[in-house]
């Protein structure tokens, strides 16, 4: 690990002698006939021997102009050009100068020509996508058109990536209104309706920290028609077709104007579309979630790799009202409801094999007909001023699903049914606060937030005769009952430059609850055994003081770095509780370079450490499944964390070629170890106290370029995954290698 950062920092500092360079040009440009300044003349600049445009700029009034260039030629070109202005080039070399022009006029004769917009076209950060060039007679909604977009990509679950990292925000006429479910605009706003796709790079969507904390994900916008804007738009389509009866049904309304938007949708279908997926939350990074997740899972048919309308047999219903309002140049209200049912049936036969240290063979074989279906709502409403001196944020948020999932399964020839039901019910508000000084920003964040699952498992024939004394014929029934209140406040101060430095306190807290029974049912009693029962808290108060700074080595090299020192003192146990306290330091750096007006790259480093979950926390037996059953040693985890991530980016908006490569690197520590035994079909896994190290690396080559004769894009992109961990097995240790290359 010491070498791979070692190494890092060498290639880091080697690149940044290597190439770092600034050059700004600057001077007056000059009528030679009249001796006036001349206004609006084009200063291009370009390296010798390539015929591409590094660096563009314009005089101003006075006739001045300044030119900066960042690249490695010691060579450069220069020329002005204008409107009724003969070119002038003059070879120069790539130091800082002033350079003066006296222009001429000429007479220009004006010949019939065709103007094209084009394709894509940069602004500073921002590129500029040409919706109308790359739109087929095919293309209906504005995501068919993305994914035939250099440098973005549309995975199969609607996330929107630019040079292969998940965009950070996604607007509509950059109004953030659908709050990370920006699935419903890309698949039912018509590419007709949209102008420009504009992807902002190194996007900082808080005004009042632009200039002053350095962001190096982007964001799209979508620029729409004024034809799409200021009308009501409704839309209906009605599908119905046989097997016994196939619907496939949407309403859709949407109205688009500078102070309102809204977009209402209905989708009802059960011809193999997931129209459900649409309403999921794409936003990666996400402050308002309560750590609570469900621990029982059925067995149910895996999703086979075949496109899935070959597979999925459902009945699916989604509806949404998203509505957002303007109330000033700089504050927006912004309500969210969303509704989801859901019915899934599938059919599956399955057959696995699991070799054991002792050269045994464990053989699995399934027959399942499975029933899945959920209920979920959630309403979030948000209000948010966004000026250039600060910035205020509050998000209320409730939600609550209904799960239950069935299936009948022949497990080797023995009939089995397993039924999960999963209600919950959660609620958060999270109050985010920015206010800028000069060059001093002062900050506020508090997250509260509560969450309910119950969850019960019931399993016929019962798999644990031996546990129940011979319940042939029975029932196991899984009871578990989770909670969680959870609160985590942070203010901050810091001071912003080429040299910044940044303090900040955080205080954090939760309780979490974690119940559970196991037991036996002949359908008209219930047996129990305390053995078989947990009933556990876990609580925690975290204090963290932070110390951070940051430096611009040159304005296109920033390097930062933060040490947070924590304090954690838990509770966890039953009633008589076990008291900890640890202290920890976890360092973070990331070092952001912008090689050339084209190449891009930024290392990060991370070092965290986690002590404990509640899901590790029960010592007595909880069946997850019909063959699965999980326990733990009486042993606080604790784990240490340390990873690598290293970004390198190419764009080239005039040639439409995009590329990038991704390098991911973790190495894992953690003082308790999975014990797998196998037991015909039945699987118990503990886990003991033993280090348990390892290690993964990840990383992804992608390229991508626009063809003007078909008016799509070439990509490939091709990734390695490769992972080394340990196990125990059946009373043994054994490494675990895994490899994979796609």
């Amino acid at each position: 690990m010491k070498r791979a950062i070692s190494f890092i920092l060498v290639f880091v500092v080697a690149i940044s002698y290597a190439f770092a360079q600034q050059v700004t040009i600057k001077g007056k440009i000059v009528n030679a006939a009249s001796k006036t300044p001349t206004q609006d003349a084009n200063i291009s600049l370009m390296e010798q021997g390539t015929p591409f445009v590094v660096a563009f700029a314009t005089s101003d009034k006075q006739g001045d102009y300044s030119i900066t260039y960042k690249g490695s030629h010691k060579k450069i070109t220069l020329s002005v050009s204008g409107f009724n202005l003969k070119t002038q080039s003059k070879n120069i070399d790539a130091k800082n100068q002033t350079l003066d022009f006296m222009v001429e006029e000429e007479q220009i004769e004006l010949k019939e020509v065709i103007v094209q917009a084009p394709k894509i076209r940069q602004s500073g950060d921002t590129l500029n996508y040409n919706v109308a060039h790359f739109t087929g007679q095919e293309d209906r909604s504005i995501a068919d058109v993305l994914k035939k977009m250099p440098g973005i990509e549309v995975r199969s679950d609607g996330t929107v990536l630019y040079q292969n990292r998940s965009i950070n925000k996604f607007y509509i006429e950059n109004l953030d209104m659908l709050q990370g479910r920006y699935g419903i605009a890309t698949n039912n706003i018509s590419a007709k309706d949209v102008a420009t796709v504009q992807v902002m790079e190194n996007h900082q969507p808080v005004k009042a920290l632009i200039g002053k904390e350095f962001v190096n994900e982007a964001a799209l916008n979508l620029k729409l028609k004024e034809s799409a804007k200021g009308a009501f738009f409704l839309t209906a389509q009605i599908g119905v077709g046989a097997s016994p009866l196939l619907l496939s049904n949407e309403l859709l309304g949407m109205y688009f104007t500078r102070n309102m938007q809204h977009l209402s949708m209905y989708k009802g279908d059960n011809t193999g579309r997931d129209v459900t997926q649409e309403l999921q939350s794409l936003y990666i990074t996400s402050n308002d979630n309560v750590g609570v997740r469900e621990m029982i899972r059925a067995v149910t048919p895996p999703t086979p790799a075949i496109p899935q309308q070959r597979h999925l047999f459902n009945d699916a219903n989604a509806a949404t009202v998203n509505n957002l309002n303007t109330l000033g140049e700089n504050y927006t209200l912004t309500t969210n409801l969303n509704y989801v049912y859901d019915n899934i049936d599938k059919e599956a036969y399955s057959s696995s094999e699991y070799y054991l240290p002792n050269n045994e063979v464990v053989r699995i074989e399934e027959t399942m007909s499975a029933m899945g279906r959920k209920n979920t709502f959630d309403a979030a409403f948000n209000l948010k001023a966004n000026t250039d001196t600060y910035y205020l944020s509050n998000d209320l948020k409730l939600s609550g699903a209904w799960k239950k999932d069935a299936t009948d399964i022949i497990s080797n020839q023995a009939p089995i049914h397993q039924q999960v039901k999963a209600p919950s019910y959660s609620a958060t508000n999270f109050f985010d606060l920015v206010k800028t000084k000069g060059k001093r920003t002062y900050k506020a964040q508090s997250f509260i937030g509560y969450k309910d699952i119950q969850q019960e498992l019931i399993v016929t024939p019962s798999t644990l005769e031996d546990a129940f004394n011979d319940n042939a014929g029975g029932s196991d029934v899984q009871t578990l009952n989770r909670s969680a209140f959870e609160t985590r406040n942070r203010i901050s101060w810091s001071t912003t430059g080429r040299f910044s430095l940044d303090y900040s306190a955080r205080l954090n807290a939760s309780l979490q609850k974690l119940s559970s029974q196991l037991k036996a049912s002949d359908r008209e009693n219930y047996f129990v055994a305390d053995s078989l029962q947990n009933s556990i808290s876990r609580d925690y108060l975290e204090g963290v003081f932070s110390i951070g700074t940051g430096y611009h080595i040159t304005p296109t090299m920033n390097i930062r770095a933060t040490l947070p020192l924590r304090y954690l003192h838990l509770w966890r146990g039953n009633e008589k509780k076990i008291s900890d306290s640890f202290v920890y330091l976890d360092p973070h750096m990331m070092f952001n370079w912008q090689l050339t007006a084209r190449w891009s790259s930024n290392v990060m480093y991370n070092l965290s450490h986690i002590v404990g979950r509640i899901e590790k926390d029960y010592t007595n037996p909880i069946l997850m499944n019909y063959r699965m059953l999980m326990r733990n040693d009486n042993v606080l985890e604790k784990t240490r964390n340390q990873s690598i991530i290293w970004f390198l980016g190419y764009k080239n908006p005039f040639t439409t070629f995009f590329g990038s490569f991704n390098l991911f690197y973790n190495h894992n520590r953690s003082n308790l170890l999975s014990e797998y035994n196998y037991s015909d079909i039945f699987t118990s896994i503990a886990s003991i106290e033993h280090p348990n190290p390892s290690e993964s690396v990840s990383s992804s080559l992608s390229f991508g370029k626009e063809i003007d004769s078909i008016k799509s894009k070439v990509s490939l992109r091709t990734s390695y995954s490769g992972s080394w961990s340990e196990q125990i097995s059946q009373s043994q240790i054994v490494g675990l290698h895994t490899r994979s290359f796609s």
